[in-house]
């Protein structure tokens, strides 16, 4: 009879825990910042680049006359 593989026991590992509440409160309030941070940027790019095309055809259109 064959001895079982590895790829076949099952995983068994033990996992890490937290050590404290105040330590898991700290890393998802860490992650929303971070997650609000990734989806904020893109905005504030889009708002940049509106308000200097705006200013852009300000500028061209300052000294225009009918």
């Amino acid at each position: 009879m064959q001895k079982a593989s590895r790829a076949s026991e099952p995983f068994t590992a033990k996992r890490e825990n937290w050590t404290s509440r105040l330590g898991f409160v700290m890393a998802a309030a860490g992650s929303a910042v971070g997650l609000g941070n990734i989806w904020r940027f893109p905005w504030l790019v889009a708002c940049a680049a509106i308000f200097d095309a705006l200013c852009r055809v300000g500028e061209l259109t300052r000294d225009w006359k009918p």
